[in-house]
């Protein structure tokens, strides 16, 4: 009869929150504000395309991220 070994899981410590992330205490607060700066552009961008998409200005389909 073979037998198997059981594989030990290994734990890794995961953050408390976001901002314990590694990623996170490698950035700049400069770095920090432009991904923000980045992320709410392309918000109203969305929202601005939507609103034109409504209104019947963008023919096709129209696929947004909002809320992902």
């Amino acid at each position: 009869m073979a037998t198997t070994k059981k594989k030990s899981a290994t734990t890794t410590k995961k953050p408390q929150n976001f901002l314990d992330a590694p990623i996170n205490k490698k950035l700049s607060k400069e770095d920090k504000l432009e991904l923000y700066r980045m992320i709410v552009g392309i918000r109203r961008f969305e929202e601005r395309s939507l609103r034109a998409y409504n209104q019947g200005k963008i023919g096709g389909f129209l696929h947004l991220y909002i809320g992902q």
